[in-house]
């Protein structure tokens, strides 16, 4: 490279943040979700990959939500109690989807919540097993 400019070594080496790009002899690093780089052709593919992947988080931490508040309704409506096998299986499922999408995204007050939440389920449902 040109004196004064960034060699690709170099380039490469520089920390950025999520979903910057740096091109580099061609090719664009980009940090990727998990903070991991990844290499993309072009612009167009990587954006695509992006959306795609940022799309399939968006559907799982609502998919973890909405078992959660399904739970929480049917408790509310009397339709189900909370040492009821259905209401610990949906409130675990759904924490654990949701801890799953803060660990990635390193959300410590989430990652707290959610795992406490479904750590807080597995006794009923423990229980519920025994006794039958």
């Amino acid at each position: 490279m040109a004196n004064g400019g960034r060699t690709a070594a170099r380039a490469a080496s520089v920390e950025t943040r999520r979903g910057q790009e740096r091109p580099v002899d061609g090719l664009s690093f980009v940090s990727g979700v998990s903070g991991c780089p990844v290499v993309s052709t072009t612009h167009s593919q990587f954006h695509e990959e992006l959306v795609l992947s940022q799309l399939g988080y968006q559907v799982v931490s609502l998919s973890g939500a909405i078992l959660v508040l399904i739970g929480y309704a049917a408790l509310q409506r009397g339709l189900l109690h909370r040492e009821d096998r259905w209401f610990n299986l949906l409130n675990f499922v759904g924490s654990c989807l949701l801890a799953w999408i803060a660990i990635i995204d390193h959300r410590w007050g989430f990652i707290l919540l959610e795992v406490a939440w479904a750590l807080l389920s597995i006794p009923p449902l423990v229980r519920r097993q025994e006794s039958r």
